[in-house]
């Protein structure tokens, strides 16, 4: 006999059997429970409504008048498309590809200081020209999602790859280490982010995808690291690098039997703090504040940009 088919509260134009009916009431009652949580928390950069919150954390957004709320999903996508823009442009100066059209950047800054294209071996080009390929996507891709959400995207800001003078890439190794890093960091700024979106179902879902692509990023390159013995500095304490062949996975905490083998996720706050280089190894606080530097001088486009 035929299970017996409900309307789905998620999509009504859907029909769904009871166990998925019951599956959609619980991620509508996980979506309340985020909305619920108390403003005063989020200016304090703690999220927290029972254990369920309390393991998706904050995202501490803060607006340019520096004032923190709940930011709107364009905020959320705006934000991201910074670090889009950070990963794309390295890996097409270091792999040899076409830079990024008007049309992709939105008429912003040409980055200073971009390494020049390196001699690499092919496992790592075929690598660094994936990369550069997904990434021009992805900024695509938001920057129609964004349109459509009827915002305006962002231009891309001024991107210093010097990183305030202490950064080099003129080597495969050192292309690595930072890529590492790079995709590190932008693997946490989506699962940070993830809670925000729930008020759309298809940019969730996006981001998800997103997200997706940017761990095989982070898992290839990890992979590349790790086999050729590339020490790639730990961003803060949430970063766990590989440190030779034996490192399969580079999740935190490290995979063990008791485990819980997940990524990390970091708030806006977290992110800005690595990127713009005042977030140190031995902490996952950045000082408050902290409008630009490191690798934006003149700080991240968009309404998310404090620390």
């Amino acid at each position: 006999m035929p299970k017996k088919l409900f309307t789905s509260v998620l999509c009504p134009s859907m029909k769904v059997t009871e166990e998925q009916l019951e599956s959609d009431i619980n991620i509508l009652a996980m979506e309340k429970q985020i909305n619920a949580i108390n403003r005063r928390r989020f200016l304090g950069g703690l999220a927290a409504a029972g254990a369920t919150a309390a393991t998706i954390g904050s995202f501490g957004f803060a607006t340019q008048a520096h004032a923190q709320t709940e930011p709107s999903i364009v905020d959320v996508l705006n934000f991201a498309l910074n670090l889009e823009y950070l990963e794309a442009n390295l890996y097409i100066a270091v792999s040899g590809q076409s830079a990024l059209s008007t049309t992709d950047t939105g008429g912003g800054p040409t980055p200073i200081n971009a390494p020049s294209q390196l001699t690499l071996d092919t496992q790592t080009q075929m690598t660094a020209v994936g990369l550069a390929m997904d990434e021009l996507h992805h900024i695509e891709l938001l920057r129609g999602a964004i349109t459509s959400a009827g915002g305006t995207p962002i231009e891309q800001p001024q991107i210093d790859y010097s990183a305030g003078g202490t950064m080099s890439i003129t080597t495969q190794a050192q292309f690595l280490a930072v890529a590492r890093q790079f995709t590190a960091v932008g693997n946490s700024a989506y699962a940070g982010s993830a809670q925000f979106l729930t008020s759309s179902i298809p940019t969730l879902t996006t981001a998800a995808q997103i997200l997706g692509a940017e761990a095989q990023h982070l898992g290839a390159v990890g992979y590349l690291c790790a086999l050729q013995g590339v020490m790639s500095p730990q961003a803060d304490t949430l970063d766990y690098p590989p440190t030779g062949p034996s490192d399969i996975f580079t999740i935190t905490p490290p995979t063990t039997a008791t485990g819980p083998a997940l990524g990390p996720y970091r708030s806006a706050a977290q992110v800005l703090g690595i990127v713009y280089g005042v977030t140190k190894a031995s902490t996952t606080t950045p000082p408050t504040g902290v409008t630009k530097g490191g690798f934006f001088p003149n700080g991240v486009n968009g309404a998310i940009t404090s620390t």
